[in-house]
């Protein structure tokens, strides 16, 4: 009887300890590595509120596998005409292709 009470109490630690590090990481992930998602938030706004487009675009230097974070930036529709803030990087040695958005309706998606 004792046995099985330290077999089940043992089981019951493992499980409430490895749920504590997985909850620790994922806390850890979430504050620890949101200053991207927090820069394109406040860019967002910044561009959104702004009077009249800016010119350029963000540069993400050579961080072109941050590619997705274009998804995060507005396109000014309210404009005439619409006006997109591109996403730039700097080319570096890399040589293989890299990402390009999609062009307008009807030539792109």
């Amino acid at each position: 009887a004792i046995r099985r009470l330290l077999v089940n109490a043992a089981a019951v630690l493992l499980v409430l300890g490895t749920s504590t590090l997985s909850i620790s990481r994922n806390a850890a992930l979430h504050f620890h590595f949101r200053a991207p998602l927090s820069l394109y938030e406040k860019l967002y706004y910044d561009i959104t509120a702004a009077a009249e487009a800016p010119s350029g675009g963000v540069c993400i230097g050579k961080e072109w596998y941050r590619f997705p974070s274009s998804f995060f930036l507005p396109d000014r529709a309210q404009s005439s005409p619409p006006d997109v803030v591109p996403l730039l990087w700097v080319n570096s040695s890399f040589g293989g292709q890299l990402p390009r958005p999609f062009a307008p309706w009807p030539r792109g998606l």
